[in-house]
């Protein structure tokens, strides 16, 4: 009688990745940790099913193909991209989830300060490519890790976007440090290779939109002119993201990924005051970021949770200013 396949047999045979517990005791006899094991299953998790899982800013062959190779001469790229795996599969095996979530949490620091020593050292145009793989890999990574798995201080919705945003702009210091024709090769190796994406249908009424808003702000009494001119900064940069070319990506996903990066710092800082003019130039955004969640698994839930979030926010006139947003999100007025 042919003596039974192991688990592991079974489940390459099946085409599934075996699960962190699953591996027979003869490899770690061998030679094989537990936690080489668990890193060689993350591995294997990215390049057949995370990088392939959206968001679709980037053309995934070059997250499957490139980042891994990448990785082995940059360490920081390496553990960005074995977190961003450990974060997915954290998000679909709810059983092993806090393990998961342990082992992409450390995985995470050690990018974060890779990326840190590497901006101080000479920059070439490898480094300014895996510095800004590595960057991407983060900004999602964030996404994942915020508000589907909260960890013992659960952090209201808004409190963990104004954390993404304060991460995103540090990120933002990679730009500063590579040459311009650099980060053009950077930009024309992550182009689509099968053209431009479907665009949001409702993008120019998005951007109609937006500018009413700059105008109704502009008619606000009794508020602060300095105020008021750095809501319609806010507003202006939003709507410059969505006005860019869909070339590697369409104008809701540059609302929802490049604006974060761009927002005037100025009215950054009225968004960590919660000033309720920043949040309803923010509730604009949850409007792209509703339209962009159902593409990619570490954007699920945002849109609501920070509606829910805002509104409790505002009071007039500010509501009065927020009413196309709330009901584009299903939000009750009145």
């Amino acid at each position: 009688m042919r003596p039974k396949p192991n688990n592991v047999h079974s489940l390459l045979l099946s085409g599934q990745s075996p699960r962190a517990n699953s591996f027979p005791e003869a490899c770690t006899a061998i030679g094989f940790s537990e936690l080489c094991l668990l890193d060689l299953e993350l591995m294997h998790h990215f390049t057949t099913n995370t990088c392939m899982m959206g968001p679709h800013v980037l053309d995934p062959s070059v997250f499957r193909d490139e980042s891994p190779r990448l990785g082995l001469r940059y360490p920081y790229l390496l553990h960005q991209l074995l977190a961003l795996s450990a974060f997915h599969c954290a998000y679909l095996r709810t059983e092993l989830r806090e393990k998961y979530l342990f082992h992409g949490s450390k995985h995470q620091a050690h990018a974060i300060a890779g990326m840190r020593l590497a901006l101080t050292g000479k920059m070439t145009e490898e480094t300014s490519f895996a510095l800004f793989m590595t960057s991407a890999l983060l900004m999602t990574s964030s996404f994942a890790s915020h508000l589907k798995y909260p960890h013992n201080e659960a952090k209201p919705p808004l409190a963990g976007m104004l954390e993404i945003m304060a991460l995103v702009r540090g990120l933002s210091a990679i730009k500063t440090t590579t040459h311009a024709e650099l980060q053009f090769n950077v930009l024309d190796k992550l182009k689509h290779h099968s053209g431009s994406p479907p665009c949001w249908k409702a993008l120019d009424l998005f951007k109609t939109q937006l500018t009413i808003l700059q105008s109704r702000i502009s008619n606000l009494t009794n508020i602060d002119n300095a105020i008021l001119a750095l809501l319609n900064k806010g507003a202006q940069s939003m709507l410059d993201c969505a006005a860019m070319p869909a070339t590697t990506m369409t104008g809701e996903l540059h609302v929802v990924f490049t604006w974060l990066s761009i927002l005037p710092g100025d009215f950054f800082n009225l968004m960590q005051a919660q000033h309720p003019g920043a949040m309803v130039v923010l509730l604009y955004y949850v409007v792209a970021l509703q339209e962009v969640e159902t593409q990619c698994w570490v954007l699920e839930g945002w849109s609501a949770q920070l509606t829910s979030n805002i509104v409790d926010i505002l009071f007039p006139p500010w509501t009065g200013l927020a009413q196309w947003a709330m009901s584009e999100l299903g939000y009750p007025s009145g």
